[in-house]
C-alpha cells in the first residue's frame, strides 16, 4: 500500500488518544467527502435539473478578451472565468499541500487569482437569450458547427460581440445526469483508523466544524474557506463556492472526468493540462441516496519510525440546491 500525505496534515497519538490538530480542522473545513461503513444500491429521488437544456459552455476566441469562458449551468447559475486565473500561474505556484477536493494545494495564490470570477443566477428571456443576475445580458448567436458568437450588454453598458467554441459536453448518462447540478454542503464525518482499528468517528453540520474537535481539545479552531456549494457541469466543470464571513465570498474552478463511472470513481485535476499530476489531482468515490450525494475520498500515511499505518476518511453530505 502507498505512502501518502495525510488529509489533515497531521494527526498524532496522544496518552494513547488521537488528537485532531488545528491544522486537521482547517483541513477539514475545505473538504467534501462521505464514507459508509454499509453502502447498499443507490436508490435517488433526483429530477433532471432546471436548466439542463441549456447548460452549455462558452469559451471565448477573441483576441484580447478578459473573459475565457461563459458557462450556463443545469441549475441555472452561471460562472464567468477571467483569462487569468490560478490554474495559469504555473511559475509561481506554491503547493504547500497534496492537493484534496475542496481545496488547490495553491491556496497561497487563490485569494489573488480567483476575485474577478462571477457566479451567479440566469434565466432565460427568450431564444438563445438569458438575463445573468448581477451582470447583464448574454444572446448566442450560431455560426455553424461549434463556432458561436455572443452578444453581451453589461448591466448599463453598450452591447459588445464575442466569437466563443462550444466545449465538448460529457456523455449523457444516468449518474452523469444526477452529478451535474448545484449541490448544498450540509455535514461533515471525520473517521480515522490506526492500523485498521477505527479511533474516530465524528459528524458535524458545516455551520458546526468545531464539534469534529475530540473533547477538550478545541485547537485555536478557526473558520476559514468553509464550504457552501460545490457544482458540476457536463463540460466538466466543477466550482466550490466559499462564504469567508469578513474576506467575503470565493470560488474555486477546476476540472473532473469519470475514472470509473459504473462504480462511481470520480477523477479530479486542479491542472488542466493533466488528470494526473501527483501534485494538482486525485480520485474520489461518489454516491448518491434520495435526494443526497456523498463524495468520498481517504489518504494513507505510514509512519517510518513505527510503521503504523494511519487512514482518515472525511466525509460530507450534500443536498441539490432547486
Amino acid at each position: 500500500m502507498c505512502k501518502k500525505k495525510s488529509f489533515f496534515g497531521g494527526m498524532l497519538k496522544k496518552s494513547g488518544f488521537l488528537v485532531i490538530t488545528a491544522a486537521t480542522m482547517v483541513v477539514a473545513s475545505v473538504f467534501v467527502s462521505c464514507s459508509s461503513d454499509d453502502e447498499g444500491e443507490e436508490e435517488t429521488f433526483l429530477t433532471p435539473p432546471a436548466a439542463a437544456q441549456y447548460s452549455k459552455k462558452y469559451e471565448i476566441t477573441s483576441v484580447g478578451s478578459d473573459i475565457a469562458s461563459i458557462e450556463l449551468t443545469e441549475s441555472g447559475n452561471y460562472i464567468i472565468t477571467p483569462r487569468m486565473n490560478m490554474y495559469t500561474v504555473k511559475g509561481d505556484a506554491v503547493k504547500r499541500t497534496k492537493a484534496r477536493f475542496m481545496q488547490d494545494s495553491r491556496k497561497v495564490l487563490k485569494r489573488e487569482n480567483y476575485t474577478n470570477y462571477i457566479y451567479g443566477k440566469y434565466t432565460r428571456i427568450g431564444e438563445n437569450e438569458y438575463y445573468l443576475e448581477g451582470y447583464g445580458r448574454i444572446k448566442v448567436h450560431s455560426e455553424g458547427e461549434n463556432a458561436v458568437s455572443l452578444t453581451i450588454q453589461k448591466d448599463g453598458q453598450n452591447e459588445y460581440v464575442l466569437t466563443a467554441a462550444v466545449a465538448n459536453q460529457k456523455p449523457e448518462s444516468l449518474k452523469t445526469s444526477m452529478l451535474c447540478r448545484t449541490w448544498k454542503i450540509d455535514k461533515m464525518r471525520v473517521q480515522a483508523y490506526v492500523n485498521g482499528r477505527k479511533v474516530w468517528d465524528k459528524t458535524a453540520s458545516v455551520d458546526r466544524l468545531e464539534d469534529l474537535m475530540p473533547d477538550g481539545e478545541d485547537g485555536d479552531f478557526e473558520y476559514e474557506d468553509i464550504p457552501q456549494q460545490v457544482v458540476f457541469t457536463r463540460a466538466g466543470t466543477y466550482m466550490v463556492y466559499y462564504n469567508n464571513g469578513a474576506e467575503g465570498e470565493e470560488l474555486a474552478v477546476s476540472t473532473w472526468a469519470w475514472a470509473d463511472e459504473n462504480s462511481g470513481l470520480l477523477r479530479y485535476s486542479w491542472d488542466y493540462d493533466s488528470m494526473y499530476d501527483d501534485e494538482m489531482s486525485g480520485e474520489v468515490s461518489i454516491s448518491f441516496a434520495g435526494s443526497t450525494m456523498s463524495v468520498t475520498e481517504q489518504y494513507i500515511e505510514i509512519d517510518e519510525a513505527d510503521g503504523e499505518e494511519y487512514k482518515e476518511i472525511l466525509t460530507t453530505i450534500c443536498s441539490e440546491v432547486r
